[in-house]
């Protein structure tokens, strides 16, 4: 089971369909982001992203932010291409985490492909807390992957921990509003995935320590490029179909347009989050907890 066959469970669930063209729901972040979903979303969001937007979303998260020079941490950070290309476009040093090992060693893979090896390091992390010291990085970010976490609270205080006194956080994210219906709350219920209120977010950066924290929806480009995987699906038939199947050609297409609409009606917002830690840190950070990703599911799946 993977991310774009759970909305295709979305869209059997709202027209009713007959309990027999179900999938299973992903019990781990290994089904959810297994061969063929994570071959699926390369094909449409390109080499090393598995999310959309591509490298123009990445740089929108980083617009007014010095990146020079800077020691960075991704959170979640899939198959690398946000960090990779980074690395590639600015002088940073960034370090990549990710609790999934297949997907951690095509990171590497690629990143040794466009020798980057000096400027992108990859670690698997299967719990919390970080394997960081205090202090270690100016910016942590992390692009739609903290949907999946089950201790969004507990993520951000760690991030507080890592981060450097005037470090930034950055997380563009999917989340409910108040707006948001039960029905698409309650599809939303399976072990790996765990959308939380906006607000809960602002929340949970206030008490960690955060400071100059701002929301931005970003609603209107998730559609845009949700038509342009559409597009790709339709224009790309033919050797989609021939490299995947046509079950998963048509599962990926109804998944696709069923996450238009959650976008278009804002069901669901996609909200890009930009944080401070302060200068000087007059609280205690709490030590984080131990968790085991898989049991239950718990800081991130990418």
């Amino acid at each position: 089971m993977r991310s774009y066959l759970h909305i295709f469970i979305l869209v059997v669930a709202t027209f009713q369909f007959t309990q027999s063209h179900v999938h299973a729901i992903p019990q781990t972040m290994e089904e959810e982001y297994d061969a063929a979903t994570t071959g699926m979303l390369e094909t449409l969001y390109g080499e090393g992203f598995l999310s959309h937007g591509g490298p123009e979303t990445v740089s929108r998260m980083f617009k007014g932010i010095s990146l020079h020079n800077k020691k960075m941490l991704d959170i979640g950070c899939g198959f690398g291409g946000p960090s990779i290309y980074l690395a590639k476009k600015h002088s940073v040093d960034i370090t990549g985490i990710d609790p999934v090992k297949h997907i951690l060693d095509k990171a590497t893979k690629i990143a040794d492909k466009q020798q980057l090896k000096t400027k992108v390091t990859f670690i698997l992390t299967p719990q919390l807390p970080y394997p960081f010291a205090d202090e270690t990085f100016d910016i942590a970010f992390s692009k739609e992957a903290l949907l999946h976490s089950r201790e969004k609270q507990a993520v951000i205080k760690e991030i507080f921990r890592v981060l450097k006194p005037g470090g930034q956080v950055v997380i563009l994210d999917w989340v409910f509003s108040p707006a948001t219906n039960q029905s698409t709350r309650d599809l939303f219920n399976v072990p790996t995935f765990n959308p939380i209120e906006q607000q809960e977010y602002v929340e949970y950066f206030k008490d960690a320590g955060f400071n100059d924290i701002s929301t931005a929806e970003q609603n209107n480009l998730a559609c845009k490029y949700t038509i342009e995987s559409i597009k790709h699906l339709k224009k790309n038939k033919e050797s989609i179909v021939q490299k995947f199947g046509v079950h998963e050609y048509e599962e990926a297409l109804l998944g696709w347009n069923t996450q238009y609409v959650l976008f278009k009606q804002k069901q669901v917002l996609v909200t890009l989050f930009k944080a401070r830690k302060p200068e000087t840190s007059t609280g205690i950070v709490q030590p984080v907890r131990v968790f085991k990703w898989y049991n239950p599911f718990t800081w991130f799946g990418k």
